[in-house]
Parts: C-alpha cells; sequence; structure tokens
C-alpha cells in the first residue's frame, strides 16, 4: 500500500495550490493559504477525509482513503459513498442516514480492495449553496474502528466463553479479594454473584483442605507460578465438594501481576467412584471389614512399628464351627446377616492401631498391635469365644454359634506376615481338632501360659471380695531426720492355693482385663484410711503415697476417686501423693496435666515414680505441679559399681533440686548406696536396707515403737552421728 505522502493534491484544490503568493489580489492569496492549510490537515489527518455532491458522488476524497480501503483516492472520486460500503445500526441492519441533518458517530462498513470488512465511524454535515439554499452534498470524517471493533467481539466471545463454561471461574485481585465468579460457580457452591464479589477467596475454604495446602498454593501463585491441586470446599448449604483448581496469576504489559484466575471443576462424582473402586479393593462388600490385601498392608506396618519399640504383635485367625450348616439350613440370606452381627461383635474387641478383617466366608483375623506382654491376647481370645456364643437374632430365628481361634505371636511364631497367617491357621485347626469352641497357640508353651493367665485373671476379679488383697507400707525415711515422713501403698495378693503372688504378674494382668480402676480406688480408700487410722492413735504424721495406673487417669474418674477416698477417711488432703510413672506422660500431656493440676488445688501432692526410665520430655517437669522425683531402683543398683548410673543418679538430684522438687532414691539395700546417695545430696530414702513393705500393723508398731530401723541396727548409730550431719 502506498505511503499518503506520493498522494497529489486532490483534484478540486490542486490548480489553485498551483498558483504562488503575489500573483493575485489579496483576498486570492488568502484563499491559497487556507486551501493549502486544509490540504495539509486532510494528508495529516488519522481519519478518513471526504465530500460528496448532491447525489452522494464523491467529489473529495483524503489520502487517508488508501491506507483505510487501499484505494487511490482519484479512484474513489465520482463513485457513490453507498457504493463504497453501507450504514448500519448496532445490530448489523441496513440504515440510511437523513442527509440533509448533521449525524455523529454513525457505523459504517465497507470492504477494502483485498475484500476485507472494516468497520468505521462516521460523522457528517450537510452542505447547502450560499445563494439558493439547496442541498448540494455533505462533508465528513469516517473512523477506522476495525481493531478496536474485532477486539470488542474477541471480548465478547470470551466473556461468553467463560459466562457459558461448564467450569467454575473466579477472578480475584492479588489481595485475593473476589472480582468476578461465573455462573457456573454460582449454580455449584450456591452463593450468588452479589455474595461473593467483594470478599476474600477463602469463602469456600471451610472444608477439609489443610490450611498448608493453601498457604502452598498462595506461594505458588504469588511468586508468579500456576498451582494445581484438588480442594476439598464447602457450599452455601454445608454440603462439602471436591474440585480440581487450576489458579494462575494474570499479568499487566509491564510483567506485573494484578490478578489471579481460578478455574475449577466439580469432580465430586469422580472422588466418589475412585474411593468405591478403592474400597472395593481393599475391603469386603459384606461386612465393610478390610479384606486380606488390605489386612496384609496394615499388618506389614503394625510389623515394622513393633520391631522398632521393641513390642510384641499377635495375629488370631477366627473360623466359626459349622457355620456351614446355618447357610445350608436357614439360607444365605440369614447367613449373611449373622456375618455381619460376628463382624459388629469382632469390632468390639479392636483397638485404634488393632486391625479386624474378613478373609473369606466364616474367617476372620483379629491383629492385636503394640502389645507389651504376649499374654495380653489370652483375655481379648477368651472375651471373642464367650461374645460369639451369644444367640445371634436374625429376624424370628436365633441362631447359636461357637468359634475356633488361633493365635500366632510375632516375631517368635513368623517373621513374615504370610508365615505368621499360615502358623496362626495351623493354631486354629488344633483348636478345632479339640472340639472347637476353644483356641490354642501356635506354640505349647504359650497355650499353657495362656490358659494360667486366663485362669488367675478370672480368680483376680473375685480377690476384693473374697479378702485376698492386702495393702502393704513400705517406709521412706528423711536422710536429715532419720524420720520416716511418708509410705508407699504397695497392693499383694494372697492367694489361697498359690499363696502370695508376685505384682509382676497380677498388675499386669488387671490392667489388661480393666479391673484396675476397682481395684485401685479400694487401693486408695483402704490407704487413706489406715493412714487416718495411725493418726487417730497418736503416731507421727507420715504423707501416704499411692500408685495410680495410666489406665485410672485416661477414664476420668481420678478425681472422683480421690474425693471419695479423703471423703470417706476423713483424711487431709495434704496427706495424701499420687505417685504416676513418667512413661504415663507419653500418652496425653495436656490431659494428664489438666488432672493432676486438678489434684494439686485440691491439695494433693504430686510424685513422679520410676524417673529416668522413661522417654517423655523433661519440659513437663517446669509444666507439671509436681513435688518429688522417685530415682528409679535401677540406677539406685547399681550407683557404686557403674559410672554411668552414678553420673545420672547426680544429674537427677542436682536438677530435681534447681527446680525446687524433693528426692527419694528407691531400692536402697546396702550402707554404700546410702553414703553415695546421701553424700550426694538425696534427702529421702527407702528400700530393703531399711524395711521391706510390711503390713499395716507391723507398720503401725514401726511408727508406734522407733523400730523403723531393726534390720539395720548400725544405721542408727550412723545416722545419729553429728559428723555425718
Amino acid at each position: 500500500m502506498s505511503s499518503y505522502k506520493k498522494f497529489d493534491a486532490p483534484l478540486d484544490v490542486g490548480r489553485a495550490t498551483d498558483r504562488r503568493p503575489g500573483d493575485g489580489p489579496d483576498w486570492q492569496d488568502k484563499a491559497i493559504r487556507a486551501l493549502r492549510r486544509l490540504d495539509d490537515i486532510t494528508r495529516l489527518a488519522s481519519d478518513w477525509v471526504w465530500e460528496t455532491d448532491s447525489e452522494l458522488r464523491l467529489s473529495f476524497v483524503s489520502p487517508r482513503a488508501q491506507e483505510l480501503l487501499g484505494y487511490h483516492p482519484l479512484e474513489l472520486v465520482g463513485r457513490s459513498l453507498l457504493d463504497v460500503g453501507r450504514f448500519v445500526d448496532e445490530q448489523g441492519r441496513d440504515l440510511e442516514p437523513t442527509w440533509r441533518t448533521a449525524f455523529r458517530d454513525m457505523h459504517f462498513e465497507a470492504k477494502d480492495r483485498d475484500g476485507n470488512l472494516k468497520f468505521m465511524l462516521i460523522s457528517a454535515l450537510p452542505v447547502f449553496d450560499p445563494d439558493s439554499g439547496d442541498f448540494t452534498g455533505i462533508r465528513g470524517i469516517a473512523e477506522d474502528i476495525t481493531v478496536k471493533r474485532q477486539n470488542e467481539e474477541m471480548l465478547i466471545r470470551l466473556s461468553r466463553a467463560v459466562e457459558q463454561s461448564p467450569v467454575l471461574v473466579m477472578i480475584t485481585n492479588t489481595a485475593g479479594d473476589v472480582e468476578y465468579v461465573n455462573p457456573k460457580y454460582e449454580e455449584t457452591t450456591g452463593y450468588s454473584r452479589a455474595e461473593v464479589v467483594g470478599r476474600t477467596s477463602d469463602l469456600l475454604t471451610l472444608g477439609h483442605t489443610s490450611p498448608e495446602e493453601y498457604k502452598a498454593m498462595w506461594k505458588a501463585i504469588s511468586s508468579g507460578r500456576e498451582w494445581r491441586g484438588e480442594l476439598y470446599n464447602k457450599k452455601k448449604n454445608g454440603e462439602y465438594f471436591w474440585s480440581a483448581q487450576s489458579v494462575s496469576p494474570v499479568r499487566s504489559p509491564e510483567g506485573e501481576i494484578t490478578h489471579f484466575v481460578s478455574v475449577g471443576e466439580d469432580v465430586t462424582a469422580r472422588k466418589f467412584y475412585e474411593e468405591r473402586i478403592l474400597r472395593q479393593s481393599q475391603y469386603d462388600s459384606l461386612t465393610n471389614l478390610p479384606n486380606r490385601t488390605l489386612l496384609f498392608d496394615r499388618l506389614a506396618r503394625a510389623q515394622t512399628r513393633a520391631l522398632r519399640d521393641g513390642r510384641s504383635l499377635a495375629l488370631m485367625f477366627v473360623d466359626l464351627d459349622r457355620f456351614k450348616m446355618v447357610n445350608d439350613s436357614l439360607g444365605h440370606d440369614i447367613g449373611d446377616k449373622v456375618l455381619k452381627e460376628v463382624a459388629e461383635r469382632l469390632s468390639h474387641f479392636v483397638g485404634a492401631t488393632d486391625t479386624i478383617a474378613r478373609l473369606g466366608s466364616d474367617e476372620f483375623v483379629i491383629v492385636l498391635a503394640d502389645l507389651q506382654d504376649r499374654y495380653q491376647v489370652a483375655p481379648v481370645v477368651s472375651g471373642i469365644i464367650e461374645s460369639l456364643a451369644r444367640p445371634f437374632h436374625v429376624t424370628d430365628t436365633e441362631v447359636h454359634l461357637h468359634c475356633s481361634i488361633g493365635v500366632a505371636v510375632f516375631p517368635e511364631d513368623g517373621e513374615d506376615h504370610y508365615t505368621l497367617l499360615k502358623n496362626a491357621d495351623t493354631a486354629m485347626h488344633r483348636a478345632k481338632e479339640l472340639g472347637g469352641h476353644t483356641y490354642r497357640f501356635f506354640t505349647p508353651e504359650l497355650n499353657e501360659r495362656a490358659t494360667e493367665y486366663l485362669l488367675l485373671g478370672g480368680q483376680l476379679r473375685h480377690a476384693i471380695e473374697r479378702g485376698e488383697l492386702e495393702v502393704f507400707y513400705q517406709p521412706v525415711l528423711d536422710m536429715r531426720s532419720g524420720q520416716i515422713v511418708s509410705t508407699e501403698t504397695l497392693l499383694r495378693w494372697r492367694h489361697p492355693e498359690m499363696g502370695m503372688v508376685s505384682p509382676n504378674k497380677f498388675i499386669p494382668l488387671a490392667e489388661d482385663t480393666g479391673l484396675i480402676e476397682s481395684i485401685g480406688e479400694w487401693v486408695m480408700i483402704a490407704a487413706c484410711k489406715q493412714n487416718r487410722q495411725w493418726r487417730d492413735e497418736g503416731l507421727s504424721p507420715i504423707r501416704v503415697a499411692v500408685n495410680v495406673s495410666t489406665r485410672q487417669i485416661r477414664r476420668g474418674r481420678l478425681i472422683k476417686t480421690v474425693s471419695k477416698a479423703l471423703d470417706k477417711s476423713g483424711m487431709s488432703p495434704a496427706s495424701l501423693t499420687i505417685e504416676i510413672t513418667e512413661s504415663a506422660f507419653l500418652e496425653d500431656a495436656e490431659e494428664i496435666n489438666s488432672i493432676l493440676l486438678e489434684l494439686s488445688g485440691m491439695g494433693v501432692t504430686i510424685a513422679v515414680d520410676d524417673f529416668g526410665t522413661g522417654y517423655s520430655s523433661l519440659s513437663y517437669l517446669k509444666r507439671l505441679p509436681l513435688t518429688t522425683l522417685k530415682i528409679d531402683r535401677s540406677f539406685v543398683h547399681d550407683v557404686t559399681v557403674n559410672p554411668d548410673a552414678a553420673a545420672i543418679t547426680e544429674a537427677i538430684v542436682n536438677m530435681a533440686h534447681s527446680l525446687k522438687l524433693s528426692v527419694v532414691a528407691e531400692g536402697v539395700e546396702t550402707m554404700e548406696q546410702l553414703q553415695f546417695l546421701r553424700g550426694g545430696g538425696c534427702e529421702m530414702m527407702q528400700g530393703y536396707l531399711f524395711s521391706p513393705a510390711v503390713p499395716a500393723q507391723d507398720f503401725g508398731d514401726m511408727l508406734r515403737e522407733g523400730r523403723r530401723l531393726e534390720t539395720a541396727p548400725d544405721l542408727f548409730s550412723w545416722l545419729s552421728d553429728p559428723d555425718l550431719h
């Protein structure tokens, strides 16, 4: 296309402008100058300038026409304006202006030499003869709006595409304030555009998506990167939905981030089907229990934890005896309902870290994880056999079942899950050979021990009512005065046939069977009453310390138990010390802290038993309302022969004193141990050097007659030696 600079002057002014000023009268010179100015203006104007006669034939065309339409001005002169293009309204329909009236910005469409459609805005004025007043034509300008029109149409198409898009679209500013959402967003979330625009984009972030994931998203887009992910959000009506999101930054021509655009798709249905497929692959469709695939996955994880923590794991293979008769006689519909009830009953015997699975037909597997002792499985087995022996009521039918159980223990009975399952299956078949309705461990030794464990558990349940349990007391001496200042309460079981049963045997049994709560309450009441009796007899006031288990604390009954014991005995709270093991703080530090604070507020003192053997953070020493640390006997036993034990013991004493806590050394048995501990600043001790745990009557005699140190007569003179104090 030629540049307008190459054009000659238009025909109607050419001859006049060829004359030079001075060749005619002054008015002619002025006219020449005016024509030249007009010619320069039309050449430089960005718009197309034109003029027609009364028949609308073009009589003047500015050079801009060639750039706009590709025609030389001389090619257009003489042609009708309506041959060049057409006037249209905003909807594109033909329109004929009123030529004798001025008009502005009327839409005009024309095709250039190459056939391309051009869009213009035309403004025009009518021209009249100054003498006769006759209409002689029109003069006008045409502004090229082709690019602008194309951009507008593109924006309209884009806007329609977004408005009609099947995905959720949200546009926010850089602060996260919403500026736009499309109709699909409104339809999916239930929020109208008016409710959303102006609010922050976290309107939907009330679901299950973690705050960390949202932080990662904002970090990515704020740094100019796109973020993709799936979010679990909440609709206005409270329903949750999954959306697959893509969030991208929008930049200005200068590269600055001005907005963020989020495009999302509701994928709730897809997630549902994915989860359904996953569940079908890992869960039994009848009982909703894990199947073999998920069982082996969880079993492998449990084995890894057991090896790491040095604990045992038991796999129980449960098979229903003669279940085929139920299906054959009552039908598979009744049989399926029985199996579902069996699954529900078995579920009551597993904890959060355990697993129950159905392998198929009437075969179930239970994995008991995190066992401190392999024999803990025995009461569970007994409970399952008893539970499944109760009648099943299905519609109008009563079904009676028994089961056979085989138990294999990891790692002794198998180091991989296949071997463990095979050995448990073998033990189960051995139980069936014995007539069913029983259980067997994989090894004869375990069978014998488990049987003894169950028998002992049944007898322990009735030990309180039979008067077989006794409370013994072991004195704690203050090394500065040589006086008995407190006593630790210790439980003893005097079995009518077995004699004195070791606490190491029946205390874990009480924990496993849940009897520890009732036994613990009985011990606390008995100890408080006994201490009150000693006070009433006029004996020296002492504190009585009672050990409590983690189970007693977790059940939330410890406060009530302590209050009950104090009320029944009339003993002052200051005369009671609660001893809790250090390992208990691993269970639930916040809950335990709350309970101990309440006890401390009542006036009860708190001691940490077996200190130094736990794995919890020492920060609890500052947070908990403790008064005393009791050094574990394993350190005391070796203080005179093991430098490490001696160093640890000294460190515990110094640390306790810096925290203004008193220290009790447990298990002191020799004078050498006493001298080392006393030299290190340990102010209180208990152990066989002074006295073993004795019945209440004997302990009262010790307080009454001052015979507290009869087992170590030389200790009297040692304690009374002023040079050693």
